[in-house]
């Protein structure tokens, strides 16, 4: 009989939700492997940002939840929830760690990267 490892999960902590000096749907997680600690933010397409800035501008803003792009992307990030540039180069703008397509949640993009965490889908 082998040995059995067991191997310690990757956790995701929400640390904010909605931050506002992000676009459109963005919280941050701080995550550990028991081990290490890292930040990150995630960022999901959401109509509720746009409605908001509909309703600031008052403009007529017509959202469809289906025309929105149906991925997540990640974004590493510092303890205090600025963001870092995954090829920290500025010349082209921010890139994020991953996208994560046909994902729609913040929680479903964290289960799909391995992370555990005590949030719902």
């Amino acid at each position: 009989m082998g040995v059995l490892e067991v191997m310690e999960m990757a956790t995701a902590e929400l640390v904010s939700e909605f931050l506002p000096q992000f676009c459109p749907k963005t919280n941050h997680y701080r995550c550990s492997d028991g081990d290490k600690t890292w930040h990150l933010l995630i960022t999901v397409p959401s109509g509720e940002s746009l409605n908001t800035l509909r309703e600031g501008l008052g403009l007529p803003i017509h959202v469809v939840e289906s025309h929105l792009p149906q991925h997540v992307d990640v974004f590493l990030a510092d303890e205090g929830g600025t963001v870092l540039d995954a090829d920290m180069n500025p010349a082209n703008g921010l890139t994020p760690l991953c996208r994560i397509n046909h994902c729609t949640s913040h929680v479903q993009a964290l289960s799909r990267m391995g992370y555990q965490t005590g949030e719902l889908a």
